[in-house]
């Protein structure tokens, strides 16, 4: 009994085993690619009272970090999005949980796709092979790596199990059974539809299934109907009632179907030179619009993808073969990520997570058939395991690439040289991490490739935080060149123009922000700056008053105008409006700050200290604080507190270290 039960799970284990080999160093790689905005930098799927959100239009709001529904999920994906709620709830949002997540499902799938390919083909080594490149192969890391991507592992994970109920149905004759058999193909049919539009193909693949298999469809009414009731509410529900209003912004590549249709089958050829030969494997896939027949990349891939299209249908039709039918299954299941109608990304390798199944039945079929014709088996043998080996190996490496933001996209650069995307990622890397010099870099990089305003704005930003005001100017008149109606350009020219004491030019700039913009806070904070500097304090203070009004939930404009009235005299003034702006803003440490600046400057030192304190309990990590409270209770005598203070001084230097 022991050794019968062995031997069943034994390609079970070598499965989650080789699984665990390949992708056990992803739990040590961080959030990456669309991860930070969808995931980790989103505070809303931390909390379950958002929950309900995922059935209503604010879903496109919560999936994102942002305030529009750019920043969030393209389509309707909320099977997906619920899981991100639990790995919160399990892990707290750190990177390893969701990465073991994945894991998990990448290691379920191979244990699913081997019992399926197993049950339709008859042959334990076929499905064994099938399950091993699954588990292994290199095209699949960015759709285990990239929690963010985990739709495309959760819609073959469903699929799967939906695939295996239809099969399982051909067996049953226990009425009990079959009811508990359809009614478990139709949730999971519902829960892979509601993950991903790619289960949108089912009915496809389940076609090539029952075609190959010889299944009646007479025999499976009830399960077909019960499957067509669950596509008619999801048709109702994704294309009528959740639909995300970016989406009518997308176009084809070339601006035509047909440039789309030329553009596609050279994406198809990519996808075959990546399956085959996964040596440059890339997160950012830029295919060039192809807008005529006469392109030669274009005839070549027509030939290549419609005669193998066409080559595979036909010789399924006639002898119902699994190689044939593997391909076309392939072909149906990449159909929803085809750009039939316009998608954001029309070529990536997580797009392969499903269709990798049916050319995988396709090889290992192939494999295990010519296998009887070849004298040296051993020799066979040693291919088989040479391939997998070398699949493993480029895996391993390649989920270094993904440890980081800033790993990924050099890599990706390394790869392709004009990868906008990945150019674009590591300026704003940079840039929120206050390496401004790399940005200048990169946003440089950006510009080589695409002449835009915003490309202008923002390596004009990156000039003025390293105090090269001047070449700030210069990119930001470049940028109004292009678009002379860019709001935030006139903002941040004016604000460098007033570091460079060219207050008129700073004038007219704000001006015209306010002009072609909306007035908000920050123009008017900048308009009140640029008064204050001017010494024309009475205008500087109305233009403060102005922006407080606009945003009272804006710190920085009731600091600039407390500090406003002490320089101009009135100090009771400045003092009272720092103690509302404390109630406001009870954590902002800048206020605690100047408050206690002021305190100093009344002789007041009791309410002074009192400050500093509670700015220190704000800020534990300031080092110009502790010193303060340092200075202080040392010339107060207060032995104890200035120890404390030393103490808490000499840990900070010493981790800095």
């Amino acid at each position: 009994m022991k050794k019968t039960v062995y031997t069943v799970w034994r390609p079970y284990v070598l499965l989650v085993v080789l699984c665990f080999i390949a992708y056990a160093n992803t739990l040590y790689n961080g959030f990456v690619y669309d991860d930070p905005s969808v995931i980790s930098e989103n505070p809303r799927v931390a909390h379950w009272q958002n929950f309900r959100f995922l059935f209503d239009q604010k879903y496109f709001k919560i999936t994102g970090k942002g305030k529009e529904t750019a920043f969030g999920e393209a389509s309707y994906r909320p099977v997906a999005t619920a899981t991100y709620f639990i790995d919160a709830m399990l892990f707290n949002r750190k990177a390893w949980g969701s990465h073991l997540t994945n894991l998990i499902f990448h290691m379920v799938n191979a244990c699913l796709l081997f019992l399926l390919t197993r049950m339709i083909t008859g042959s334990q080594i076929t499905a064994l092979m099938t399950g091993i490149l699954f588990s292994a192969h290199p095209v699949l890391t960015e759709a285990v790596n990239a929690i963010a991507f985990r739709e495309d592992l959760l819609v073959v994970f469903f699929l799967l199990i939906a695939l295996l109920c239809f099969v399982k149905r051909q067996s049953s004759n226990s009425p009990k059974r079959t009811f508990i058999i359809i009614l478990m193909h139709s949730i999971c049919l519902f829960l892979a539809l509601f993950a991903k539009e790619m289960a949108l193909a089912y009915p496809f693949l389940l076609g090539v299934l029952v075609l190959q298999q010889g299944i009646s469809f007479r025999k499976n009414t009830d399960l077909l109907i019960s499957g067509a009731m669950v596509y008619l509410f999801y048709i109702i529900v994704r294309f009528f009632m959740m639909t995300n209003p970016n989406e009518a912004r997308l176009f084809f590549p070339g601006g035509t179907w047909l440039s789309n249709v030329y553009t596609m089958s050279t994406v198809f050829l990519e996808y075959f030179i990546q399956l085959f030969y996964p040596a440059c494997l890339l997160a950012d896939y830029q295919p060039t619009a192809r807008r005529t027949l006469t392109d030669p990349m274009v005839i070549i891939s027509l030939v290549t993808v419609s005669g193998l299209f066409i080559s595979a249908f036909f010789y399924f039709i006639r002898k119902r073969s699994i190689i044939s039918g593997g391909i076309l299954f392939f072909f149906f299941a990449l159909g929803s990520v085809s750009n039939i109608t316009p998608i954001g990304n029309i070529c990536a390798e997580r797009y392969l997570y499903l269709p990798i199944i049916g050319l995988l039945w396709s090889i290992c079929t192939f494999i295990f058939v010519t296998q009887k014709f070849v004298h040296s088996k051993r020799l066979y043998l040693i291919c088989i395991v040479c391939i997998v080996t070398l699949a493993l190996s480029r895996t391993i490496t390649r989920n270094t690439d993904w440890k980081d933001s800033e790993s990924l996209w050099n890599a990706t650069i390394e790869t392709e040289p004009k990868s906008y995307r990945a150019y674009s990622n590591l300026a704003s890397l940079y840039f929120d991490r206050g390496e401004y010099r790399k940005s200048i870099k990169y946003y440089i990089g950006c510009l080589m490739l695409r002449r835009t305003p915003q490309n202008h704005y923002n390596l004009g930003n990156a000039y003025r935080r390293i105090d090269d005001f001047q070449r700030a100017v210069e990119e930001y008149q470049q940028a109004i060149a292009i678009d002379p109606t860019f709001p935030e350009i006139y903002n941040n020219l004016g604000l460098t123009l007033i570091e460079m004491k060219r207050y008129t030019e700073a004038e007219e700039a704000l001006n015209k922000a306010l002009y072609y913009g909306q007035p908000d806070e920050y123009v008017l904070e900048n308009l009140g700056l640029l008064y204050d500097h001017k010494g024309e304090y009475e205008t500087a203070i109305d233009y403060y008053k102005k922006a407080i009004q606009y945003n009272p939930k804006k710190a920085s404009p009731y600091n600039m105008l407390a500090v406003l009235y002490v320089k101009n005299g009135e100090p009771e003034k400045g003092l009272g409006l720092f103690k509302e702006a404390l109630q406001r803003f009870p954590s902002n440490v800048q206020l605690y700050k100047n408050t206690a600046v002021l305190y100093n400057q009344l002789g007041d030192k009791m309410n002074e200290i009192f400050y500093w304190e509670q700015a220190h309990k704000i800020a534990p990590d300031d080092k110009e604080i502790i010193q303060i409270l340092i200075d202080y209770y040392r010339q107060t005598g207060n032995t104890e507190k200035t120890q404390k203070y030393l103490y808490k001084l000499y840990i900070l230097t010493k981790e800095s270290r």
